[in-house]
């Protein structure tokens, strides 16, 4: 359907794939390839409705992963089937086994709807349905994200957490960033609300745009050579105060 939640991964040299969180929820992990010599994890956990793709080369190692069924702060732990060592779905760090303390190379990701993303990458693959498993594809049974009144927008938590964050309300919708160790939550409502924001991560620069077509966040580092770039609206075109260059 055209509202069904989509996870868009851009990065694949042979064009852009898609996976449905309808399909995702059931497995939360598909191992997929950019090429023979760089296997990646798209991953989803629907307790703490958290999506994140990773580079799964550790060294000269490569790495295929599961779930294990276990949980920290409600969020999933992964495994890998070369040495079954845990690993945090959120975080992407090893916490537990051969590689404890190995972060995961995080890639990007877009979170959208299909009636939006199938008119701009109509060529995209999608992730099939056919796995011969027997699962309620299509039904998802923390309810939805488009009725706000369903566990992805209320106040509980399922399983223990070792800290609790009231600055924002615990569903609140965030794209969250990590640049060379230290994080950052953007908030998806406030710059929908604002268009643009500019901001940095440690010592990174960066720009949050509200993508009115995907209705999502995407996040920019905003240095131009030796420029570091300021954003605005103005007429409705994206624009750096410095030049006025239009920006799509």
């Amino acid at each position: 359907e055209d509202s069904e939640v989509v996870f868009v991964a851009t990065f694949f040299p042979d064009g852009v794939r898609i996976y449905p969180q309808l399909t995702m929820l059931w497995h939360e992990v598909v191992n997929d390839f950019i090429d023979e010599d760089h296997p990646v994890a798209i991953t989803y956990c629907p307790l703490t409705g958290s999506l994140a793709a990773y580079r799964t080369n550790v060294g000269n190692v490569k790495l295929a992963m599961g779930v294990s069924g276990k949980l920290l702060n409600n969020n999933s732990v992964l495994f890998d089937y070369y040495s079954a060592a845990n690993w945090s779905q959120i975080t992407g760090q090893c916490f537990d086994g051969l590689f404890k303390g190995q972060f995961l190379q995080r890639l990007p990701m877009l979170w959208s709807t299909w009636g939006r993303v199938r008119q701009i990458w109509p060529d995209a693959q999608v992730l099939s349905r056919t796995t011969h498993l027997r699962r309620s594809y299509g039904h998802d049974p923390y309810g939805s994200y488009l009725n706000k009144t369903s566990y992805y927008d209320d106040l509980s938590v399922m399983f223990p957490l070792q800290n609790v964050d009231k600055r924002l309300h615990p569903k609140r919708r965030i794209l969250g960033i990590e640049i060379d160790g230290v994080y950052a939550a953007v908030d998806k409502e406030a710059i929908r609300r604002k268009g643009v924001d500019n901001f940095t991560v440690g010592v990174t620069p960066l720009a949050a745009v509200w993508d009115p077509a995907l209705e999502s966040v995407r996040v920019f580092m905003r240095n131009n050579g030796d420029r570091t770039l300021t954003f605005s609206w103005a007429d409705g075109h994206l624009v750096d105060s410095d030049t006025h260059t239009e920006w799509n």
